[in-house]
């Protein structure tokens, strides 16, 4: 009976080594997932981060060169208001001067060097082109999610 017990003992030290061993597998396991999670949560918010980073920037490169946002009202907008602008000082006459490569108030300056007509008329055509343009972005309407 005692060689009996003797085996039965070693069965149960060799079982509960074996939990032991499951167990600490499962523990390593399950701390290399976490780490794994954790390091592709940092990669995608640091990838997130370069992104919007990125379109900030190019928005506003965009808008000091081109003088337009990029959104598509704003885009439609402009469009139109600049299609009317450019429609009366066609029907006016209007002569530019000098040529300015951004679109903002300065642009006023090229309409300068000839009659004071034109250049009230360029101010008219600005005008025309803004009221356009606001009254288009009212009636289109800005979707707030």
């Amino acid at each position: 009976m005692e060689k009996n017990e003797s085996k039965e003992e070693v069965v149960k030290k060799e079982e509960q080594q074996a939990e032991i061993e499951t167990s600490e597998n499962t523990e390593k396991i399950e701390k290399q997932d976490e780490t794994n999670q954790q390091k592709e949560e940092t990669k995608q918010n640091e990838e997130v981060e370069d992104t919007e980073n990125g379109i900030e920037i190019s928005n506003d490169v965009i808008a000091v060169i081109a003088g337009v946002a990029v959104s598509e009202v704003q885009g439609v907008a402009s469009m139109a208001g600049g299609f009317a602008g450019a429609l009366y000082g066609g029907i006016t006459g209007l002569t530019a001067y000098g040529i300015v490569p951004v679109a903002n108030f300065l642009c006023l300056l090229s309409y300068v060097g000839g009659s004071q007509m034109n250049f009230i008329n360029g101010i008219l055509s600005a005008v025309i082109s803004f009221i356009v343009a606001a009254v288009v972005t009212y009636v289109v309407g800005i979707d707030e999610k």
